[in-house]
């Protein structure tokens, strides 16, 4: 048993019964800083969210002023369509 030696990894968990202050302030600090990169990631996906949000409701919004814009009448006639595709005015309305 004697040749089992303590080895110190920065991801375990740190006992704080009996620590100094000066390693308690350490481990606060290590901490302090995972969480304020945590905040900033999540700060930052959810920025990115609402962008991509924003960018849908626009071409939504963009989608539907072309769809009103398509009904509308085209210089007084209105444009119909025959099944063999070709172009037909009905200048009667």
């Amino acid at each position: 048993m004697s040749n089992i030696t303590p080895v110190n990894h920065h991801d375990e968990l740190t006992p704080t019964v009996g620590a100094s202050p000066a390693t308690l302030a350490a481990a606060d600090r290590r901490t302090s800083q995972a969480l304020a990169a945590v905040q900033r990631n999540t700060i930052i996906q959810m920025a990115s969210v609402q962008a991509h949000a924003m960018v849908q409701d626009e071409k939504t919004h963009e989608i539907d002023r072309l769809t009103r814009e398509s009904s509308l009448p085209f210089d007084g006639c209105f444009v119909t369509t025959t099944p063999s595709t070709t172009l037909e005015f009905d200048t009667s309305t």
